[in-house]
């Protein structure tokens, strides 16, 4: 309940702007009009977690005001805070070795990373015959081998969409036969060429947008098998920097159902699936020339010296 709590919040300071308040009986009220009043220690302390993220101001007589400290009525305003220059959050968790880190921090940058995303294997009793599996990510290669429930026969060949989860498979002691360059598009054609006719297997994430998979049609017999579950996480925190970097759909989904874009901030995008959905929410992002880390990198680089 706190969640919807929140969210309740967040749509009336959206609505009134950075120049009114309200109270908050009115969140109570719209969200328990039969029974409101006791909501309101829960509001509060809802009202008090958005003023420490950053999101919203807690008012007493027009001054600002710790509501911890706040007694009697209170009045909360929609914060306006300013955008963190030079700095990059990206919607994936980074390694202290990450190309994106390395490359933004050689340039003065911050760099700083959440998956926006929580992941919970899904258990499978057995493959199903094939020719093929064709992994999706990293995250699906983990789940895959950790819940094998019996070695894969020695004539399925294994297929990656992009060098990064070809890497996945070989750090598993399994060498991919066909590793593409991450662009769901183009490794369609080429897959589908090495694939003809073929039984191909794809081990994914329930919410999956299957790209490579719709984009090969009927030139494959394909097989999906559910490996993981993917939903957007509840709280998402406000990012203040300068550029968002967003790596999924998803990812896309789970921020902006909680927040909005600060004034100045920009976004990069890792693929056209994820400017799509940047799009559909009136964001032009600007997409990186290839779906990794360093062009991540240079696609922040880029927007801001634009």
């Amino acid at each position: 309940m706190s969640f919807a709590i929140q969210q309740q919040i967040r749509t009336l300071a959206r609505q009134r702007g950075p120049q009114k308040t309200f109270c908050p009986s009115e969140v109570a009220r719209a969200l328990f009009p039969d029974n409101w009043r006791p909501q309101m220690p829960t509001v509060r302390q809802a009202a008090r977690q958005l003023a420490q993220a950053g999101e919203v101001r807690i008012l007493q007589s027009g001054q600002e005001v710790d509501i911890d400290q706040a007694k009697g009525p209170i009045r909360i305003q929609l914060a306006t805070p300013s955008i963190q220059p030079q700095a990059a959050f990206i919607t994936r968790e980074l390694q202290p070795d990450s190309p994106f880190r390395q490359q933004l921090e050689k340039a003065g940058w911050k760099a700083s990373g959440q998956s926006l995303i929580h992941f919970k294997a899904v258990p499978f009793e057995r493959v199903p015959a094939t020719d093929w599996i064709f992994f999706y990510s990293k995250r699906a290669v983990r789940y895959f081998f950790e819940q094998l429930p019996a070695p894969l026969k020695q004539s399925v060949k294994l297929a990656a969409v992009g060098p990064g989860t070809a890497e996945q498979l070989r750090q598993r002691g399994v060498q991919p036969a066909f590793t593409g360059n991450g662009i769901p598009q183009e490794v369609a054609h080429d897959f589908g060429r090495a694939a003809k006719r073929q039984h191909v297997l794809f081990p994914q994430a329930r919410h999956s947008r299957q790209s490579v998979q719709k984009a090969l049609g009927q030139r494959i017999q394909a097989q999906t098998l559910v490996v993981y579950d993917n939903r957007p996480l509840r709280d998402v925190p406000l990012s203040r920097a300068q550029v968002l970097v967003f790596t999924s759909p998803l990812n896309v989904e789970a921020y902006f159902r909680q927040h909005q874009l600060l004034a100045g901030q920009q976004t990069v995008a890792i693929g056209q699936p994820t400017a799509e959905a940047l799009g559909a929410l009136d964001i032009a992002p600007k997409v990186a020339a290839a779906p990794d880390e360093e062009a991540l990198a240079k696609a922040v680089l880029k927007l801001a010296s634009a």
